[in-house]
């Protein structure tokens, strides 16, 4: 029993300061991974930030889309109501027209 116990203890004793991490050794693993992980966290609330922006423009441009064609619809109207008035004016005009060349000439 004692033979097995020496060689273990050996062993464990060579592989402790191999096995052991000091804080600096980690500290110098950790930083650049703190660094590229507090970078990444920066750029994804930049694309949220601007995720939020594009959101928003896009229902301005809806709700203006909406009102533009709103505004077409009622362009639409009044170009109509100016063709009836310009048939009438048009009519009128001729009405009038032969009422002076059926006017007797002086």
């Amino acid at each position: 029993m004692k033979k097995s116990i020496i060689p273990l203890l050996v062993s464990i004793l060579v592989a402790l300061p191999y096995g052991c991490a000091t804080q600096d050794y980690v500290r110098q693993q950790i930083e650049p991974m703190s660094r590229r992980i507090s970078k990444l966290e920066g750029e994804l609330e930049q694309a949220k930030n601007e995720a939020a922006k594009t959101r928003t423009m896009a229902q301005e441009a809806a709700k203006n889309a909406e009102r533009a064609e709103a505004v077409g619809e009622r362009a639409e109207a009044v170009a109509k109501r100016a063709e009836a008035v310009a048939e009438r004016a048009e009519a009128a005009a001729k009405k009038i027209s032969k009422a002076f060349e059926l006017q007797p000439k002086q």
